[in-house]
């Protein structure tokens, strides 16, 4: 075979050309579904980290933040619940999107596009129901604001997660060159 064509006239190229056409074709299939499986478990461990960060959150507000027993769950599980859906909606769309142009890019796609997608909307739903919770909301206005906050506590979220983002590099710099210093200094 010479640039997709054949060029021989033995019949054994082209039936050894089907034969490896059929087993590529078995390795795609393989790798969705085993792709698909990955991206199961994956999303229950998400699941599973989102409902003990939700938890923790509702310790966290009530025993640091001075949240009400009925503001924190609140605002936690209305965030933890819109994250889902966002996400859900989010990753669905991009993995579709990218598995239709790479197929098995799809199942990483999605995953990352809704996490990230679902965490800021559920940390902008958060934030936006805690103001309109101590705020009130007597109109349209207010909602406007309630969200401008919500989208205050995502941008506060970024800057820590950034800033813990730097200490880690930092820490590892700094743990790098005292075991440099440790053996040549």
């Amino acid at each position: 075979m010479r640039d997709g064509r054949f060029v021989g006239t033995d019949p054994d190229d082209y039936y050894r050309a089907l034969r490896n056409i059929d087993e590529m074709d078995d390795l795609a299939r393989n790798a969705e579904l085993n792709g698909g499986r990955v991206a199961t478990n994956v999303s229950r461990g998400f699941l599973a980290l989102g409902v003990i960060a939700t938890g923790y959150g509702i310790y966290d507000d009530m025993a640091n933040g001075g949240e009400s027993a009925e503001q924190a769950p609140t605002s936690n599980v209305g965030g933890f619940l819109a994250g889902m859906g966002a996400g859900a909606a989010s990753g669905a769309a991009a993995g579709a999107i990218a598995g239709s142009i790479v197929p098995g890019a799809g199942t990483a796609v999605g995953a990352v596009v809704g996490t990230v997608v679902g965490a800021g909307v559920g940390i902008v739903t958060s934030g936006a129901i805690d103001s309109m919770w101590e705020n009130g909301v007597e109109d349209l206005g207010d909602v406007g604001e309630a969200i401008g906050d919500g989208w205050d506590e995502l941008v506060d979220t970024g800057e820590a997660i950034g800033d813990l983002g730097g200490d880690a590099v930092d820490a590892v710099g700094d743990g790098i060159s005292d075991a440099w210093n440790s053996v040549f200094g």
